[in-house]
């Protein structure tokens, strides 16, 4: 029912502005028009004087009136037929000549037969009927090419709109499509991470009861992480570091020959990430490296004016790891995503960098803490 009276109120308000249009349209051109006949008609006026001026010149204006009303309808009739009969055509040059053409024809049409009716009513006033086809054809000549120029004019207005809203709906699928693929990419980073620590945990219950005690707890407030910020697209840093420390002692206990060191300035910033980018690139680091006794493994978080880098040693494995890059590309569609902003890799042969944008909390004051 509101969406009804809406729709009604609109159509009410599209009326009423389509009424005071048409009603401008024809004031203006009454009034050209009999600008253009006192000019025309400028020696007879000349010959009259006094009152005989005036009822003649209050005559003209009155027949003004009624001709120019039947004129302006009888021209938006036959233009908006012109207009209808092109309106799916090409917009090229040619077609916009031949519109011209064509209405230029019916207005010549269109002022005969006012200028023959006129003689036909007035036989005695001789070269009335040319005077009459000379300002009609010109009145009918401007009272259309106005309207096929604002046809013109809504018919672009209405294609960019169009245009324009195809674009947002693109976009808007587009984006909807990127954050899918983000939540399911963020799913399974987040499924592999536990069903590892699980294992692990198996392991230790046996080995040894203590440090798994300890590797529960830490596992309890790595996944409280995870619940906490699953639906967010933005963390604080310092819960993320937090969540990456509990992670990096998981690592300790499960591989041998890794470590995780952490700038002490990181700790004081207040930017923002993504949740779970930087865990992520620590797992990618151990996933794709060698790591043990005899090869260590550093992996390196530092602050780099508005970025964090995390960087780590290259130790190729002796079977690499079949990868499709999924994992950076993922990350990388979430900061296009949540900020317009992009992760940036380096990779020297030696040294894997890659470095996320730390974003101003400011900026996302509707986020939860």
């Amino acid at each position: 029912m509101v969406r009804k009276v809406h729709l009604f109120d609109t159509y009410q308000t599209a009326r009423r502005e389509q009424r005071l249009r048409h009603g401008m349209l024809l004031l203006i051109a009454i009034l050209f028009s009999w600008v253009l006949w006192t000019l025309v008609n400028w020696p007879e006026y000349r010959s009259l004087s006094g009152r005989a001026l005036w009822l003649e010149i209050g005559q003209d204006l009155l027949e003004h009136v009624v001709e120019i009303t039947l004129l302006l309808e009888i021209s938006l009739l036959y233009s908006r037929l012109v207009v209808a009969a092109f309106w799916d055509a090409e917009k090229t040059m040619g077609k916009l000549i031949l519109q011209v053409m064509i209405l230029a024809v019916l207005n010549g049409l269109a002022s005969t037969g006012m200028a023959a009716a006129y003689q036909a009513i007035f036989p005695e006033n001789e070269g009335l009927f040319f005077r009459i086809l000379f300002t009609d054809y010109v009145d009918l000549s401007v009272l259309t090419t106005a309207y096929l120029v604002s046809f013109l004019i809504n018919r672009y207005r209405d294609e960019e709109e169009s245009r324009l809203r195809a674009e947002s709906e693109a976009q808007e699928k587009e984006l909807s499509l990127l954050r899918s693929r983000v939540q399911n990419q963020a799913l399974r980073t987040d499924n592999h991470f536990v069903f590892n620590s699980f294992n692990t945990l198996d392991s230790l219950i046996e080995e040894d009861p203590d440090q798994a005690r300890r590797f529960l707890g830490d596992l309890t407030d790595a996944y409280r992480y995870l619940l906490l910020y699953a639906d967010k697209e933005l963390v604080p840093l310092r819960d993320e570091l937090c969540f990456v420390r509990d992670y990096a002692r998981n690592l300790s206990q499960r591989y041998g020959g890794v470590s995780v060191e952490i700038d002490p300035v990181l700790d004081a910033s207040d930017g923002w990430v993504c949740p779970v980018a930087v865990q992520s690139l620590v797992a990618n680091a151990l996933k794709h490296n060698r790591h043990g006794r005899a090869d260590a493994l550093r992996i390196r978080l530092r602050l780099d004016g508005d970025r964090i880098v995390v960087s780590n040693n290259i130790l190729p494995l002796v079977s690499p790891v079949p990868s499709a890059g999924t994992g950076l590309r993922t990350l990388r569609d979430r900061y296009r995503l949540v900020s317009g902003r992009d992760i940036e890799v380096v990779d020297d042969g030696t040294e894997f960098c890659v470095s996320l944008p730390l974003l101003k909390s400011e900026s996302h004051e509707d986020l939860d803490h």
